[in-house]
């Protein structure tokens, strides 16, 4: 058991006689090979085990580039090897309980070296020690060493020998993932990206690298490269569902419900039974006023997962809302009979809409409520939002106006309107408000870098003139 192992640390021959061994390996087969030709007629069996052997062991390696070496395939080439040793035994051992003896003997070995061999293989770290032990000079050993030792959370062990395998080995880009993946376990977000680059400067498609920076920038709040970096993994894997999951929340973190939302059903349509894509977009329409939805992928969570609690408790809260909603509009709607000039009475009415996902009627009664009050804030911010998400922006952009009219200092307001003009192409509008927005202090500049309202302005000078030093 001593002289196997899974990945040997063998000398590769460049030439005929790069290193001398090479020419003589080549000799022997071909002499062996010769043999069996030769005494094909005479000795049908013996020549029929040594052209299996060799005739297999093209079928297993072939001219596909694979490890150099690997034991396992000469499992079955090796089969009938073992018949021409017991061919040769029974021709020459002349003794009966000789003939016997000596593969039995042969059995007994190979099997306690088979047990032996049996407790390296029991378990990982033990596996792969043996294996770096035996190969010193070979990186893989001492990546897959440091895999075994990252999964069991021993990191800084896994840590030296990742180090090991890029001191042997500087090009392996998975030993750069690993270890980044492992720094960032233990919040040394920096270096993390540092190994992720170099991945990247390796393999330039490499989209784990990309994913894995786009979570490391996310972490130290660097939305813009994290969207960034995201973007470039789905670019080259547009079914890669984790990027996908991960821009819907920094999406939904900024507002974007609606982005947030396609980037989750494109998701699912890639896996349609992930409880969790399922469960988060279900948090991500009831956040938006879409209840009806959220509960069908509540239900649909606990129909893949039943055990899932968080589940169960948001399915349990979103049907209380509905039966609330349900019991509290014909109240409201009484209560307006008395009282029809109560402009909060159709804002909560509106409220309760857009939360049942009725955003028609919703709109609606927000236009009752201004047409009574024309001063109120909330039900002027509602509707601004309710037509953007409608695609109506013109509509949108004359209500944060009035917004604007009501509080000159709120910067948010401003960068709204210039989001609104941004989407219908009126660039120099659009520059104007968020011109006035920064001027008001608005200094959310990951928010302006990455957010997809303001896309159609990014290519004018005037915007990058905006952003200049930020």
């Amino acid at each position: 058991p001593s002289r196997l192992n899974l990945d040997h640390d063998f000398p590769l021959s460049h030439s005929l006689i790069d290193p001398f061994t090479t020419i003589l390996s080549l000799i022997v087969i071909i002499g062996v090979i010769g043999v069996a030709v030769y005494v094909a007629k005479k000795e049908r069996l013996l020549s029929f085990c040594i052209l299996w052997y060799f005739g297999n062991l093209v079928i297993e390696s072939s001219i596909i580039p694979l490890a150099i070496i690997f034991e396992h395939r000469t499992y079955l080439p090796s089969m009938f090897i073992s018949l021409i040793i017991v061919m040769l035994l029974n021709r020459y051992v002349k003794i009966r309980w000789l003939k016997i003896a000596i593969p039995c003997a042969i059995i007994v070995v190979f099997s306690v070296w088979t047990y032996q061999r049996n407790n390296t293989w029991a378990d990982k770290i033990i596996f792969w020690t043996d294996s770096a032990a035996k190969s010193p000079g070979k990186a893989r050993p001492h990546y897959n060493l440091g895999m075994a030792l990252a999964e069991q959370e021993r990191m800084d062990e896994a840590i030296n020998h990742f180090s090991t395998a890029l001191k042997l080995k500087p090009t392996f880009s998975k030993v750069h993932n690993s270890l980044g993946s492992v720094f960032m376990n233990l919040g040394r977000t920096d270096e993390a990206i540092q190994h992720f680059s170099e991945v990247l400067k390796l393999d330039s498609q490499n989209t784990l690298a990309y994913y894995n920076l786009g979570v490391a920038f996310a972490i130290q709040g660097k939305i813009s490269e994290a969207v960034n970096y995201y973007s470039n993994a789905i670019r080259i894997d547009p079914g890669y569902t984790d990027a996908l999951m991960n821009l819907g929340n920094i999406m939904a973190n900024q507002g974007f419900m609606n982005e947030a939302i396609k980037y989750y059903n494109n998701a699912l349509e890639i896996e349609p039974y992930n409880e969790n894509i399922h469960y988060n977009l279900g948090i991500i329409l009831i956040n938006n006023g879409k209840l009806e939805e959220s509960i069908q992928h509540f239900r649909e969570t606990i129909l893949i997962k039943p055990d899932f609690a968080d589940a169960e408790k948001n399915l349990d809260q979103a049907l209380k809302i509905q039966k609330a909603i349900k019991e509290s509009i014909p109240q409201i709607l009484d209560m307006l009979k008395d009282d029809p000039k109560n402009p909060t009475l159709y804002f909560q009415l509106g409220g309760l809409y857009v939360t049942s996902g009725n955003h028609n009627e919703a709109i609606e009664q927000y236009q009752k409520a201004l047409h009574i009050q024309p001063d109120f804030p909330e039900a002027l911010h509602r509707l601004a939002v309710l037509y953007a998400n409608r695609n109506e922006y013109d509509k949108s952009a004359s209500m944060f106006k009035k917004l604007v009219a009501l509080n000159p200092e709120n910067a948010g307001t401003y960068y709204n309107v210039a989001c609104m003009y941004a989407q219908q192409h009126k660039i120099e509008e659009s520059i104007y408000w968020l011109k006035k927005a920064i001027n008001k202090g608005y200094d959310k500049w990951d928010l302006i870098k990455t957010d997809k309202d303001l896309k159609n302005i990014r290519e004018s000078s005037q915007y990058n003139k905006l952003l200049n030093g930020h």
